[in-house]
């Protein structure tokens, strides 16, 4: 299994902290890095109890967060022949400050923004109520290779899934998580952002994923976690493994979909 952070990374994000307490400096919005008045109500950052990030960038995301969306994915040469419909709630749309943000968080390092693109998923599930076809009682990040890992430092989704987690929104039980699927490493296989991507390598796609530890999956419903839905060919991709592994229903939810 990929763990949450590489040593490198989580030594620097202790030596960080420890900076931190010992030279404290003004906080800045953790996005376009405007420093905080202290006291002052104008820049704020929004949710107090969250990470820093102004009012003015939160307000450029929010044009891409109002409108969650249902993305159905249809699932054929399934194990013993069936076929599937796989349910994605995105939260927002893939553009402007969205992606942006997004960035930061997936490729440079802002991993304090996890808690906060949570919140945003939480208040989906909160909008989408009754329209889910069947809420989830696993959550399940979709593994980066270990190469771009490395690179970043971090497995996103992953915290990305917990934080989900520690703020599901329905009432009862939250869903567990669990990082059961892993990336096959074929160097003959595509990897990196499925925007770059032909038809071809999207296709290619299929069995790049399997699952371990099955039997925390089987006969359970599962909802994949990932930034952002692209064609789609990476979650149907791992939802094939877990189909594969025995999952009774699969899902998904993502921070954005591209348009």
């Amino acid at each position: 299994m990929i763990p949450a952070y590489t040593p490198r990374f989580a030594v620097r994000k202790a030596w960080q902290a420890l900076l931190d307490a010992v030279f404290p400096e003004p906080p800045v919005c953790l996005l376009c890095q405007r420093a905080f008045v202290p006291g002052g109500d104008a820049r704020r950052p929004i949710p107090h109890d969250g990470p820093a990030i102004c009012p003015f960038c939160q307000q450029d995301v929010a044009c891409q967060l109002r409108a969650p969306r249902w993305v159905r994915l249809h699932l054929r040469h399934l194990p013993s022949g069936r076929e599937a419909e796989v349910a994605v709630l995105c939260a927002g749309v893939h553009d402007g400050g969205l992606r942006q943000a997004l960035r930061e968080w997936k490729y440079d390092g802002a991993v304090a923004l996890t808690a906060w693109w949570a919140e945003q998923a939480a208040a989906a599930v909160q909008a989408a109520g009754s329209a889910i076809p069947v809420r989830p009682d696993v959550l399940v990040p979709v593994p980066p290779s270990r190469a771009r890992w490395r690179v970043r430092g971090y497995h996103h989704t992953l915290l990305l899934a917990r934080a989900i987690r520690a703020h599901w929104p329905l009432h009862g039980r939250p869903p567990q998580v669990v990082p059961c699927l892993m990336r096959r490493e074929d160097p003959e296989r595509p990897d990196g952002s499925q925007t770059a991507k032909g038809a071809r390598d999207r296709q290619r796609l299929f069995g790049a994923f399997r699952a371990v530890d099955v039997r925390r999956v089987a006969g359970r419903h599962v909802w994949l976690v990932d930034d952002v839905l692209t064609t789609g060919a990476t979650i149907a991709a791992c939802a094939q493994a877990l189909f594969a592994a025995g999952a009774k229903g699969v899902g998904g939810i993502v921070i954005a979909r591209a348009e």
